[in-house]
This record gives structure tokens, C-alpha cells and sequence, in this order.
């Protein structure tokens, strides 16, 4: 009787292992869960950089999409001295120039024409010292049916007449010659731009692209 009642507790093992092993596997869950926590801010943040490039990229894409828009109704246009002018304008246009984006910031185009006029685009500063018309605005659903980002983009376009015209009148085009500026604006007012310039031979020849930069 005696022997079988101590081989049954050699198998039961002292009562302090038992809480020691207890406290070490409470110790490495806790760890877990502290590590868990620490890489979720990480996780987010990556997340948040993939969709902002996402959406820079986007943007890019937007503004070409409106520039060519553009590019094909400046081509069926009569005279460029119209659209220097500011008597003729796209077909996307609202009439509001002043627009609340999706996150609340507001998009003043007005500021951005004179902005552009000042300093330029990008760091270069393309574009600086002309004369620009806005010519073309609207969100992207109306230049895009299917607007992948769900509304978070405004896109526009502005005309200048080209700085080595030698009449030094910026309202009117007497070489032939235009510099569009595209731009796609998002979020915390950031966008993408692109710069082309559009080139008419002769007055009976249709116009053709004859620079494009992505200039931010």
C-alpha cells in the first residue's frame, strides 16, 4: 500500500512547478500581446504610405487624363485667342471656382492660377512668370465614368501662351504655339501635375504635342 501511494505522487510533481510553469506562460502571453500592440502602429502606418503612393499615383494618371481632354478640344478650336482670353472654355467646366474636397480642405483655383503664375510648378518652378487662363475644371468622375478613387479628386487645366511668342501680347497666339499646365488635387490639398505644349504648324494643319513633363 505504502509503495503504490509514493509512485502515484512521483508522477504529480511538486505544487511550486506547477505555479512556476503557470507564472512563465503568463509571462510569454504578455509578451505576445506587448509586441502585438508594438506592430500594429507599424502595420498602419505602412498601410497608410501603400495608399497614399496609391493615390499619388492616381493623381498622376487624372491629370494626364484631363490634359488630353483638353489637348483634343483645343484642337478643334477656331483661335487660340479665344481660350487666352478667356472667352472660350472647356466643355468641363464648374462654375464654382472655389471647391470643399472630400477631407473638408478647400480648393481656391482662383489662388492656384495666381500661385502658378508666381512660383511655378514643382521645384523647378515650370511654368513661372506666365500668364495663365484656367481653361478646364471638374471633379474626376466627369472626366473618368469610372472614378477610382471614389470622388477624392479635382482636376483642371490652365493655358498660357508661349513665352517665346515674339508679339509680348499673352492674350494673344501668334506663333502658334500653347503651354498647358494639368493638375489633379486631392486630399490635404496635394496633387500631381503635368506641362505640355501644343503646337499649331500652320493654321489649316492640326495642332501636335510637342513637349509633356510631369513636372510635380
Amino acid at each position: 500500500m505504502h509503495g503504490r501511494s509514493r509512485a502515484a505522487g512521483a508522477h504529480r510533481g511538486p505544487p511550486d512547478s506547477r505555479g512556476a510553469a503557470l507564472i512563465v506562460t503568463m509571462m510569454a502571453l504578455l509578451m505576445l500581446v506587448a509586441l502585438t500592440g508594438a506592430l500594429m502602429p507599424l502595420t498602419s502606418s505602412e498601410t497608410a504610405i501603400a495608399a497614399n503612393q496609391r493615390l499619388a499615383m492616381q493623381s498622376l494618371y487624372a491629370a494626364e487624363a484631363v490634359l488630353e481632354r483638353a489637348i483634343r478640344e483645343l484642337e478643334a478650336a477656331p483661335s487660340w485667342d479665344d481660350v487666352l482670353a478667356g472667352r472660350r472654355r472647356a466643355t468641363l467646366w464648374d462654375d464654382l471656382t472655389a471647391r470643399s474636397l472630400a477631407d473638408g480642405a478647400v480648393l481656391d483655383l482662383n489662388a492656384a492660377t495666381d500661385a502658378l503664375a508666381v512660383s511655378g510648378a514643382g521645384r523647378s518652378g515650370a511654368g513661372q512668370g506666365l500668364r495663365w487662363r484656367l481653361y478646364a475644371h471638374g471633379p474626376l468622375g466627369a472626366v473618368l465614368p469610372q472614378d477610382p478613387t471614389g470622388g477624392l479628386l479635382h482636376a483642371a487645366v490652365w493655358v498660357a501662351d508661349d513665352p517665346a511668342d515674339a508679339d509680348g501680347d499673352p492674350l494673344q497666339d501668334a506663333n502658334g504655339v500653347l503651354v498647358l499646365h494639368a493638375a489633379a488635387v486631392g486630399p490635404a490639398l496635394a496633387q500631381r501635375a503635368v506641362q505640355a505644349m501644343l503646337t499649331r504648324p500652320a493654321p489649316d494643319q492640326r495642332p501636335v504635342v510637342t513637349a509633356w513633363t510631369i513636372v510635380r
